[in-house]
């Protein structure tokens, strides 16, 4: 009876030096997994991505998702079922997805933003009818900095469905400055004033090359624009400086810019 008993203990005792040592050993390659990704997201073209709380996260659920498989790896060598483990898991990974099915269409949106880069942080950017600086993307959502300095955070699963407009990208914008002539004006007049206006500042790039069309036949006037490529840094300079510039040229050239008007008919009572 003895030996039995002996073997039993002998036995347990051997897997319980297994587990710990696959759990050792699992804490050690989670470290290890801990820091290639460190290493990972300090790439500049990840960590011009990512806000610094979205990588701790991310290095964090590296680390401890190794460390609870290497605990249910040990509790099957301890002899608890894995099919029971397996069930529980599995039982309360649907649980969590359909109470946070939205968190993680916003998560897997996160991710898909992290593979393809879309925007990075500090580029200026229009989704869901908003347009500002990238300043922060989190788990589940960005934050934008808008021109009136006001933070706008926007859930990644909406952007990605609205579509996002990247202004910095290609470091280069064009201007569009709208004006209406009255239709006795001169327009072939105007156009050269207005273009005298772009192809006379440095800022102007000459490829794409600037243009002036006409938009649109409207109730005031013949509805035209002017359309100067720029630098990125230099659009809200010269999208200012020139509506004023456009205005004193024309009125300079005699051309008066056409002016909203309504026809009022008033009828007798009697």
């Amino acid at each position: 009876m003895e030996i039995p008993y002996l073997e039993f203990i002998t036995l347990y005792a051997l897997r319980i030096a297994v587990a710990i040592a696959v759990i050792i050993i699992g804490r050690f390659i989670a470290g290890r997994a801990r820091d290639f990704m460190k290493k990972f997201l300090d790439r500049p073209e990840v960590d011009e991505a990512l806000s610094n709380s979205v990588e701790s996260i991310l290095v964090r659920l590296v680390y401890y998702g190794i460390l609870l498989l290497a605990t249910i790896f040990a509790l099957a060598i301890l002899g608890v079922p894995v099919s029971a483990m397996l069930s529980v898991s599995a039982a309360a990974l649907v649980i969590v997805a359909v109470a946070l099915r939205e968190s993680l269409a916003n998560f897997a949106a996160a991710i898909i933003f992290l593979i393809y880069q879309p925007f990075r942080l500090g580029e200026e950017i229009e989704t869901m009818g908003k347009r500002g600086i990238v300043k922060e993307m989190q788990l589940f959502s960005t934050v934008i900095r808008q021109s009136d300095r006001s933070l706008a955070n926007l859930p990644n699963g909406d952007m990605q469905k609205d579509g996002i407009i990247n202004y910095t990208r290609l470091g280069i914008s064009r201007v569009d400055l709208a004006f209406t002539l009255k239709y006795e004006s001169d327009v072939d007049k105007a156009r050269e004033s207005i273009m005298a206006i772009m192809t006379g500042d440095d800022r102007v790039l000459e490829e794409p090359p600037p243009a002036v069309v006409a938009m649109n036949m409207g109730e005031n006037g013949l509805e035209m624009q002017a359309r100067p490529f720029v630098k990125y840094e230099d659009y809200d300079p010269v999208q200012f400086g020139f509506r004023q510039q456009i205005t004193e040229q024309l009125t300079a050239a005699g051309i008066e810019p056409a002016v909203q008007q309504r026809d009022v008919r008033l009828d007798s009572l009697e």
